[in-house]
């Protein structure tokens, strides 16, 4: 999978239609084809970080893909601010002493700026 621009709106696409489950796999697919990096910031990244945070919560593959940051990037503080924020509100929204995990990580997020 190469990321570029038609990639990255083909994902787009895919959470706009509901094609959830299609998209958390396509988005899991370019995050592993995706050079081990700490920072995932560049504009393509940062979409694709959107699209597999929004898909993974959707189809509740977050714990996958959580998993999947932390061996190829180092974990949630690879992400961008406005992506971590995200992570956060859709893991607030879900619930289930999500609070104290919210606050947990945004702790050790801020340890790695």
């Amino acid at each position: 999978a190469v990321m570029d621009l038609a990639t990255v709106e083909g994902l787009e696409r895919l959470l706009l239609v509901g094609s959830l489950e299609e998209c958390a796999k396509a988005c899991a697919d370019l995050l592993a084809a995706t050079p081990p990096t700490q920072q995932l910031r560049n504009p393509l990244q940062i979409r694709l970080c959107y699209c597999a945070i929004q898909s993974a919560f959707s189809t509740s593959k977050q714990k996958q893909l959580q998993d999947q940051l932390e061996a190829q990037h180092g974990g949630l503080h690879a992400l961008p601010p406005q992506v971590f924020l995200l992570w956060q509100l859709l893991q607030l929204e879900a619930g289930a002493g999500a609070l104290q995990l919210c606050c947990q990580q945004i702790h050790d997020y801020f340890q790695h700026l």
